[in-house]
């Protein structure tokens, strides 16, 4: 779970919608990372991630995306990570630091660097930025009706904040292990 709340940071700090203050570095696979410090920031990214992983158990998850919106509440850039296979015994008992998965952990390393590198340009302060999970019917009703996550806005998206203005797709990386099938790709609304 560490490890997706630290990509999370890394692809928000990127965007620069917060201050450089509030970020700290740390080291993700022997790569920097852009770590929060900011105790509201934090609780929604792990309120979030705590949702993934139990529609991960489920097996209702189908992607998680980190959405960038423009001052007029558009969608202008997302960072997709779409779930292509996955093998049950993954779904229960994912451990990313396991010896056995050092293809998976290479794959997320890889991915690490790429997202360092990205040439995101820096949003204004109006702009904001939102976790996005797709799931099943099932997946979501299991949620809506768990007390755990009663206290979190879940929201079905609109088109209007779902759709991208005529969107560039790059992919950034593919991780393909005996586990788990995830590619990730950026997509980016002409501006």
């Amino acid at each position: 779970m560490i490890d997706n709340f630290n990509y999370v940071n890394s692809i928000s700090r990127t965007g620069n919608l917060y201050p450089p203050s509030i970020f700290v570095l740390r080291k993700m696979y022997n790569v920097p990372v852009q770590v929060s410090r900011h105790p509201g920031l934090n609780q929604y990214i792990t309120d979030s991630l705590k949702s993934v992983a139990a529609l991960l158990r489920r097996s209702s998850l189908r992607c998680v995306s980190l959405c960038f919106y423009n001052e007029d509440e558009r969608p202008i850039e997302r960072f997709v990570f779409d779930i292509l296979e996955i093998q049950e015994n993954f779904r229960t008992n994912y451990d990313f630091s396991d010896s056995y998965l050092p293809r998976l952990r290479e794959g997320f390393r890889a991915f690490s660097l790429k997202v360092a590198a990205a040439d995101m340009k820096a949003l204004n302060d109006n702009c904001s930025f939102q976790i996005h999970i797709s799931t099943t019917e099932q997946g979501s009703q299991a949620l809506a009706s768990d007390p755990g996550f009663e206290d979190f806005p879940w929201i079905e998206l609109e088109d209007r904040d779902r759709d991208l203005s005529s969107p560039c797709l790059s992919p950034i990386r593919t991780i393909d292990s005996d586990f788990l099938k995830l590619q990730v790709y950026r997509e980016m609304a002409s501006r």
